[in-house]
């Protein structure tokens, strides 16, 4: 696999795969940090490891300054060697995308890279509300995402 030059089976491989945390502190303490709802900024990373390729991913959480007056975060999972974003989900704030692609000027939704379009993570949808029920809950997103993006946590949540 290319990982300059994906493909949609690739993008779709790299999210179903199996991956770890290489410390696990750093994705516990993410969390602990979500729950603790103390949300004045939170931009936050982990280092996490495809299990059966050795790649490394950047999983980050970005958690706006004004997050108690207007919900708004990010979730996203890049490739650490060339920062192309795979899957990133953002809460509380729309998109604009392009004529013929859906509205999201108004909803939460996902970024899932597309080897078609540049910059690959331009187009948005609405966010899958199977995958993530409870957005309003940024512990219960954030697991959601992990998930999502099949990033297990060793030892627990």
């Amino acid at each position: 696999m290319d990982i300059n030059n994906l493909t949609s089976e690739d993008i779709k491989y790299l999210i179903e795969s199996l991956k770890h945390p290489s410390n696990l502190f750093s994705i516990n303490d993410i969390r602990n940090k979500l729950i603790s709802l103390n949300l004045e900024r939170i931009k936050e990373d982990s280092v996490v490891v495809g299990e059966s390729d050795g790649i490394e991913y950047i999983l980050h959480v970005f958690v706006s300054s004004t997050f108690y007056l207007q919900k708004r975060y990010s979730i996203h999972l890049r490739l650490k060697s060339n920062h192309e974003q795979i899957v990133r989900v953002d809460v509380g704030q729309g998109h604009h995308n392009p004529d013929g692609y859906p509205d999201t000027r108004h909803s939460d939704h996902i970024h899932i890279y597309n080897p078609d379009i540049v910059p690959h993570d331009r187009i948005a949808f609405p966010l899958p509300q199977a995958k993530f029920p409870n957005v309003n809950s940024i512990v219960d997103a954030f697991d959601s995402f992990l998930e999502y993006t099949n990033i297990k946590n060793k030892g627990g949540s």
